[in-house]
């Protein structure tokens, strides 16, 4: 920590030479951190949005992180304590912090864990002899402190002109109605889940750290047990056995979860085709679907760019913002997007400021 401290300082000497201070008019976008907590602090001090204290100092200024705080590194715990209390410190002083949901806290809050390492699971250790998983496990459900946090959040925000997310819209299908549209339906789709497994709970079918593939193995079971009592009910022309109706209901409705927006591979969470589809053939697609949704940009995480630096495409309508944070796992670099008085500039460690090409 010395070593940080020290480190942002210096940079904070030369953040004036960033250009434009912080007002009303000023977005901050960071994108994936991965547990990267040292890499982060970083590069928010290097965008005067912290001071050598990690307190906010950003002013009016938006910080907007597009997702993906969570999983393979070690400061994830870390990480997620900053941006809750970024939050509060910006808010008063007339700054905001938006928090999006990227695919990994949603893989977190749905049961899938196979990303969190030994490592982010001892920072919830209660003693040395635990792992620390379990109380992980417990602090992303629904009662835990992470958990009621993350299921606040959206998956996509519109600020000014600009809309960020952490995967993105696919323009191939058709448009939401609204962003709003987006972030109701993944948040149902949360909430649905949530219900269901506390269904299971109750009825001792599952417990509260079932994964999500221990669910999905008890869900089948308990509709191939139902479907067999029916089918000997009739055969022998007894009466029909006594069923949950409603968990057999809702059992069924999640057999479909291949089709929810949290996990579809074309759907926001996951999209990848602002970062691989060829430019030539899609871009009236992309901008269709900019110009309905009201918006000039998009910028995404999600799909680390290949040298490690924001990129644009679409015409300067799309930004990337993944840079790999996380060194040990990308061998990449922290990065912002400054969006501010009509320019949009990206942000470097380094102290390189120049318009992505």
């Amino acid at each position: 920590m010395r070593r940080f401290l020290i480190a942002a300082s210096l940079i904070l000497w030369f953040a004036p030479a960033l250009g434009q201070a912080p007002g009303t008019n000023r977005v901050v976008a960071i994108g994936d951190i991965h547990g990267a907590y040292d890499e982060f602090t970083e590069i928010l001090a290097r965008a005067g949005l912290v001071n050598e204290k990690l307190a906010w100092s950003g002013g009016r200024a938006t910080l907007v992180q597009t997702g993906d705080y969570t999983d393979r590194g070690a400061g994830v715990r870390p990480v997620m304590d900053l941006l809750m209390r970024l939050e509060r410190e910006a808010k008063r002083a007339g700054g905001q912090v938006v928090t999006l949901l990227g695919n990994h806290e949603v893989m977190n809050l749905i049961g899938d864990w196979r990303d969190v390492t030994p490592e982010i699971c001892a920072t919830f250790a209660k003693s040395g002899a635990d792992d620390g998983c379990v109380a992980y496990r417990q602090a992303m459900s629904p009662r835990g402190a992470y958990g009621r946090w993350l299921r606040d959040k959206h998956i996509a925000a519109k600020v000014g002109d600009t809309l960020f997310m952490h995967a993105g819209i696919n323009p191939a299908r058709p448009a939401p109605r609204s962003i709003d549209e987006v972030n109701s339906k993944a948040r149902a789709e949360i909430r649905r889940l949530d219900q269901y497994r506390q269904r299971l709970v109750r009825s001792r079918l599952a417990d509260d750290s079932a994964t999500l593939q221990q669910v999905l193995d008890v869900t089948a079971t308990e509709l191939q047990r139902a479907s067999e009592a029916i089918a000997l009910a009739k055969a022998e022309g007894t009466p029909l056995p006594e069923l949950d109706v409603p968990l057999l209901r809702e059992a069924q409705q999640l057999m479909d979860i291949a089709t929810w927006s949290l996990v579809d591979p074309e759907g926001p969470m996951w999209f990848r085709g602002y970062a691989q589809w060829d430019e030539a053939a899609t871009t009236p697609q992309v901008f269709g679907l900019l110009d309905a949704l009201k918006v000039t940009r998009i910028v995404v995480g999600h799909s680390v760019t290949a040298d490690r630096k924001i990129a644009t495409r679409f015409g300067g309508r799309v930004y990337l913002i993944d840079t790999g944070m996380l060194a040990s796992a990308y061998k990449g670099t922290p990065s912002a997007l400054e969006i501010s008085g009509g320019s949009v500039k990206p942000i470097y460690t380094t102290g390189a400021v120049s318009v992505p090409q």
